[in-house]
Order: C-alpha cells, then sequence, then structure tokens
C-alpha cells in the first residue's frame, strides 16, 4: 500500500474546492494529484499546484491517483463511476449518490465488479446541531417529524481557513 494515496478529485464547483482544500491541509496520509471537470478546474488545479486533467479518463490513467472524489452533479455520476471503476480507482462521491435508485444500483455494481470501494458523503449526521436535532427528536421534544430541511450558510472564505 502507498505511503501517501494520490487523490483526483472529479469537479471545480464548491464541493470540489472544499474538498481539495480539506485534502491538502488536513487529511494525513493522502495527497491532492490532479482535478478534472467543470469550469474552474484549471484555477482550482493552479492554485493547489497540480495539473488540471483534460477529461476523466486521463486522470484514471495516472498510475500515482489510488482514488478519486467525485463532486460533480449527481446525474453525470454513473458514467464517471463506470469509468473510475474500470480503471481501478476507488471512489467517494457526493451526495446524492445518482438521480434513481437504479443508477445507484448500477454504480454499486460496477464497483463490485471491479474490486474497488465506493462511499457516498453524508457529513451533515457529523454536524454538532443536526446530532442536537436528533437527540431532541429521539426523546419525543419537538414532537412527530414530517419533513425536516436544513440550510448551512457561510462564506466562502471559510472553506479556504
Amino acid at each position: 500500500m502507498a505511503e501517501s494515496l494520490g487523490i483526483g478529485m472529479i469537479g471545480s464547483g464548491f464541493m470540489g474546492l472544499s474538498y481539495s482544500q480539506c485534502v491538502v491541509a488536513h487529511v494525513e496520509g493522502a495527497h491532492l494529484v490532479s482535478i478534472t471537470g467543470g469550469s474552474r478546474a484549471g484555477a482550482l488545479a493552479e492554485e493547489h499546484g497540480v495539473p488540471a486533467d483534460e477529461s476523466v479518463e486521463a486522470m484514471v490513467a495516472r498510475p500515482e491517483i489510488d482514488a478519486v472524489i467525485v463532486a460533480t452533479p449527481d446525474q453525470c455520476r454513473l458514467e464517471i463511476t463506470e469509468k473510475v471503476a474500470a480503471a481501478g480507482k476507488h471512489l467517494l462521491v457526493e451526495k446524492p449518490m445518482a438521480p434513481t435508485v437504479a443508477e445507484c444500483d448500477q454504480m454499486i455494481e460496477f464497483c463490485e465488479q471491479a474490486g474497488v470501494s465506493l462511499g457516498v458523503v453524508k457529513t451533515e449526521r457529523f454536524r454538532t446541531i443536526t446530532r442536537k436535532a436528533k437527540a431532541l427528536i429521539d426523546e419525543g421534544a419537538i414532537g412527530p417529524i414530517w419533513m425536516m430541511r436544513t440550510l448551512s450558510a457561510f462564506p466562502i472564505s471559510l472553506t479556504r481557513e
């Protein structure tokens, strides 16, 4: 096993920016190798001192990439997962995993056939406010829940810190 996992970032929007920053600044045992996807990929790659790949295929052809984070719109993830898994790379995909259960099942199948791991991000469950809301629900303190919606608002500059 590699001393440090090489990570490819697919997607350059808000979550691509967030995950790239986290890999670079906070993740021990992993390093960012390259970025592809979206109109901001070049600038984001330059900011982190890594190359911007022209395509998913070019990225997964890199032997130094062990896994990819997929932070694209969910409508694109089935095709991306098929390519990444076929290249033998592990995947972490942003939520929602895909638009339909059938596509999620296909993504799981691609990864099982290729013998790679597939994870889906669900960071919300670890947030303090979410855990407090769950405790209040479990205690019956706020009555039956018919629907819940959460909103997160913070300045983009905060993600760089």
